[in-house]
């Protein structure tokens, strides 16, 4: 295997009846539709017919996060208790390891809650999106 640098014009010489790959990378900082695409140069970069590859993609976000903000309200004399329910699914794990915790600053407030988590059923994860509209 021979790496090349984005610009690199010398290429690499495959032989006839020869073979090889090619490996795209990318990034992943933007959500939504994506189109990668190389030109690949059949005999010289200057003469010689291309061939362009491409592979279509949709980034989404690894874990999502239902509603991103939870608010449970002022708790006082006569309100102690609230719950509060957070939704989090992976469109890319089926499976993956979630632990709640209370963070260490507020573990000595006498309103610190508790944390627990409880796996969602298939069905429910089918029914969640996976995709977030995006801004054409």
């Amino acid at each position: 295997m021979k790496p090349l640098d984005k610009d690199d014009a010398k290429g690499v010489i495959v032989p006839a009846q020869g073979g090889g790959w090619v490996r795209l990378a990318w990034k992943g900082e933007k959500l939504g539709p994506e189109r990668l695409s190389v030109e690949m140069w059949m005999a010289s970069q200057d003469s010689g017919s291309v061939q362009r590859l491409e592979l279509p993609l949709f980034l989404v976000e690894p874990v999502r996060v239902e509603p991103r903000l939870a608010q449970v309200g002022f708790l006082g004399q006569g309100r102690i208790k609230s719950e509060v329910e957070i939704l989090c699914w992976s469109c890319t794990r089926r499976h993956f390891r979630l632990t709640p915790e209370v963070p260490e600053d507020d573990r000595l407030s006498p309103a610190a809650g508790r944390c627990r988590s409880a796996r969602m059923s298939a069905r429910d994860c089918r029914r969640r999106p996976c995709r977030r509209k995006t801004r054409s």
